[in-house]
């Protein structure tokens, strides 16, 4: 279930050095990437529409093409060693799906026979024991849930209990694992698949479909998607905290290399482009990261290897860093204070409020209350009151513990004050 804290999530734009995202040299394929997936920092493999599978060995330095379709389209790709390894996808004509084997490092591709609907997403323990799991064919059939014991030469049904398309499986041992589908429901298993337990499923609807979902270890977790849906757990996702991102904000991948430090990719729509983004605080906050130019179109997939090396890929284009990719230098600069209207509004129970600190004050810090009161003036919660760099940031109110009616948000700094009014409908 959704806990029913309050949390407040910051997105600041801000300018670091000493750190980058590159662009890295393809051969002449076509594009996008969905996947990419590293075995040490020199070798790895990147998939996606077409049925394009590329290998490096140096990085990402040189990518060579093993493999290619143009009925296909491949979702993930995914090694547990240097030489075995599967990708899933679908075929693009009739949207069954598509599984591929290797067993040489990418060398030789084998396609497994299985009529499915659309794959989207795989994870393996060890070379024998994997998990399948995609969308229907036909409307009103149910999601795929599918796990092999024998490599991925033959796969047996696991029943999700909600249904519908699964758009990610990741799995801590080869007992525990998660789900999250195209709806904004999470799924837990403790016995390999066999149950499933809907972990959230009262926030349901398509406008909060969940993209992905990533553990570090068997308690702590995270999970994102579409309009800036973020939730975190810290007891194995009996509850879920929302940590809300800009509405415009659509994570389709993230990854955790520790409990604090993780990087989210995805699409910002306010630019009609990707977007990078990286918490060091367990993500409480996220900072901007690439340049929207370096970065191009869309985001699809974040793999990390370490604290410092990573790689995404997307709409045309392979990104690497080797230093954490700790830079954003192309936000426009904030010229004045500024308390946004609260989105969504009316809301229930949870509503974003937007404020920003100008750039003039990038040399210091100023302290930041942002409040919210009812109509007799009576203050029934503080969101923000401590000091702050500037910056464009989001604070989340959940007003779960209060009665629907009409409320105001104020925000006070420096000598700045605005008030703007909202709207609770239970």
């Amino acid at each position: 279930m959704l806990s029913r804290l309050t949390f407040l999530l910051t997105i600041s734009f801000i300018t670091l050095i000493n750190a980058q995202w590159y662009r890295q040299e393809l051969p002449a394929v076509p594009s996008p990437f969905f996947s990419v997936h590293f075995e040490d920092d020199q070798t790895g493999w990147a998939a996606g529409k077409y049925g394009i599978i590329l290998k490096t060995t140096d990085g990402g330095k040189r990518w060579i093409k093993q493999t290619d379709s143009s009925r296909t389209s491949l979702s993930q790709i995914f090694f547990v060693d240097k030489l075995n390894g599967w990708a899933v996808g679908y075929e693009s004509g009739t949207g069954y799906s598509v599984i591929l084997k290797t067993t040489n490092g990418g060398e030789n591709w084998i396609k497994i026979p299985l009529t499915t609907g659309p794959l989207l997403s795989l994870f393996f323990t060890d070379s024998n024991t994997g998990w399948i799991v995609g969308g229907p064919v036909d409307r009103g059939a149910l999601g795929i849930v599918m796990k092999t014991t024998n490599g991925g030469q033959s796969w047996i049904q696991q029943s999700g209990p909600t249904g519908r398309t699964y758009t990610e499986v990741k799995f801590i041992d080869s007992q525990t694992g998660w789900i999250v589908d195209g709806y904004g429901a999470i799924l837990k298993t403790t016995n390999g698949g066999d149950n499933w337990d809907v972990m959230v499923s009262d926030t349901l609807n398509s406008y909060n479909t969940l993209y992905t979902v990533d553990f570090i270890n068997a308690q702590k977790g995270w999970a994102a998607g579409a309009n800036g849906r973020m939730y975190k757990t810290i007891d194995g996702g009996v509850n879920w905290s929302p940590h809300f991102l800009d509405s415009k904000i659509w994570i389709s991948s993230l990854q955790f290399v520790d409990e604090m430090t993780g990087w989210a990719a995805g699409t910002d729509y306010s630019t009609e482009g990707g977007i990078i983004l990286k918490t060091t605080d367990g993500g409480n906050n996220w900072y901007a990261q690439a340049h929207p130019s370096t970065i191009g179109g869309d985001l699809y997939s974040i793999f990390f290897i370490s604290h410092n090396k990573g790689w995404a890929v997307g709409n045309g284009t392979i990104l690497s860093t080797s230093d954490g990719g700790d830079i954003y230098t192309g936000t426009s600069p904030i010229n004045e204070y500024s308390l946004s209207q609260n989105y969504p509004n009316p809301f229930n129970p949870a509503t974003n409020i937007k404020y920003a600190i100008p750039s003039e004050l990038k040399n210091e810090k100023v302290l930041v209350k942002l409040s919210i009161f009812d109509m007799l003036g009576s203050e029934v919660a503080v969101l923000v009151n401590e000091e702050k760099n500037f910056g464009t940031y989001d604070a989340v109110w959940n007003a779960s513990g209060v009665a629907s009616g009409i409320y105001y948000y104020r925000l006070a700094v420096g000598g700045f004050v605005q008030t703007r009014k909202m709207v609770l409908v239970k």
